[in-house]
């Protein structure tokens, strides 16, 4: 079943090539800051004297905090592709 998939999905990109439009790109440029900020955060809250509970909640927050940003900018960058991509 997930060899069929693939291979369908292949021949799919194939036929349709540069034509179709893949948010998979732009979602893949803004991960790796998200990682890295999130790093930075963890390594800062993980050194702190908070108790275990403080220490996960700030971590929860700050998750749910970069997942909202990230979504903004990846619909921000899509926005902008769809305004250009209209006005062809």
């Amino acid at each position: 079943m997930k060899a069929e998939q693939s291979r369908l999905t292949s021949n799919l990109t194939k036929e349709v090539g540069e034509a179709a439009y893949s948010i998979a790109a732009r979602k893949a440029r803004h991960r790796p800051g998200v990682n890295e900020k999130y790093g930075q955060v963890l390594r800062k809250v993980t050194a702190s004297n908070r108790s275990a509970e403080a220490k996960l909640r700030v971590l929860r927050a700050y998750r749910l905090r970069l997942v909202h940003e990230y979504c903004q900018d990846v619909l921000e960058e899509v926005y902008w592709d769809s305004i250009s991509i209209q006005t062809l």
